[in-house]
């Protein structure tokens, strides 16, 4: 049985306070076992470090996608952490 833990706005700023740790958390949510292509479902991916954020690039069928793509926060103009 999972523990009640106390969230306030500072516990979430401390784990969720920048764009990177969201996009980390987030990738961990959407592939546990690891980053596969959105597009072939192939392993075989690159990080690829745009301006602003990472980019994955798929080595089998030359995909570009992000952790972002394909939901709710694909193309958004917010940063993920507000």
């Amino acid at each position: 049985m999972l523990k009640e833990q106390e969230i306030n706005l500072v516990t979430l700023m401390e784990e969720f306070g920048s764009d990177d740790r969201c996009r980390a958390r987030l990738e961990k949510l959407r592939w546990p076992a690891g980053v596969e292509c959105s597009r072939c479902a192939s392993k075989r991916v690159v990080r690829r470090k745009n301006l602003h954020h990472y980019h994955f690039q798929c080595k089998s069928c030359r995909y570009d996608f992000s952790v972002t793509s394909g939901t709710i926060f694909h193309d958004t103009h917010l940063p993920l952490w507000k």
